[in-house]
């Protein structure tokens, strides 16, 4: 429902915060040379590194193949003349293309910006509706409490995905930049794009939002073609 509400920008930060967990704060600071195509067992999926400027807090994650052929899109239309070009430096998630909402800096949302853009999705779609708190400290002030987080929820979402789907513990912890939930593996892992792709690829089916974009049909897609291609073969082999 909300992609169904959202436009290009809002598409790719949804999708984005669904399929790899990264943090809401990170989004916001996450550049294009940050985010890079990679492909694995004929899939194209985008490689993040949030936080890429700071080597402690800098981590790997990775994207589906769904958000990848948004992201796709997204950056083919950035390109635009009449839009912008991409330096390395310029914003992943970037206001130029809808300017409603508040930034932080040039070209930048910030974090409190993209929160107010889920939140004014959830509304739109009805997903969610404010309640006025009437009692306890926060009462007198007439602050609003929201059914769900506004952003968080999405990291906690593929967080339980990865659960459900026995990605290695390890690998679940790195691909969300849990440097504590790693314990000592923390000074021993080391991130290798295949083997945390390898689990990765356990996830990507049940954070994949439209049925068309499931890797299961896909694969069934494939191997219809290549069934049609290999009859017409032995045909023509049976006519000669």
């Amino acid at each position: 429902m909300l992609l169904e509400h959202a436009d290009l920008t809002e598409k790719v930060a949804l999708l984005t915060l669904l399929t790899n967990g990264t943090r809401v704060g990170a989004l916001a600071e996450l550049r294009y040379k940050d985010v890079k195509p990679v492909i694995f067992r004929g899939f194209k999926f985008y490689r993040f590194v949030p936080y890429g400027v700071d080597l402690n807090e800098r981590y790997i994650t990775f994207c589906t193949p769904e958000c990848a052929s948004m992201i796709d899109i997204y950056f083919k239309h950035l390109t635009r003349k009449e839009v912008e070009t991409l330096t390395d430096d310029s914003p992943f998630i970037t206001h130029r293309t809808n300017s409603i909402y508040g930034v932080k800096k040039k070209g930048f949302y910030s974090s409190k910006a993209l929160q107010k853009m889920l939140e004014r999705l959830r509304y739109d779609t009805n997903i969610d509706s404010k309640t006025v708190i009437k009692s306890g400290k926060h009462a007198e002030s007439g602050r609003v409490r929201n059914r769900t987080m506004r952003a968080h929820v999405f990291r906690k979402i593929f967080n339980t995905r990865c659960v459900e789907n026995n990605v290695n513990h390890t690998v679940k912890e790195s691909l969300m930049g849990h440097k504590a939930g790693l314990g000592q593996d923390v000074s021993y892992f080391r991130g290798n794009n295949i083997k945390e792709l390898a689990e990765y690829m356990k996830v990507v089916e049940s954070l994949t939002i439209r049925q068309e974009n499931k890797l299961s049909k896909k694969l069934q897609d494939k191997d219809n073609v290549i069934y049609v291609q290999l009859k017409e073969k032995y045909e023509q082999i049976n006519k000669l």
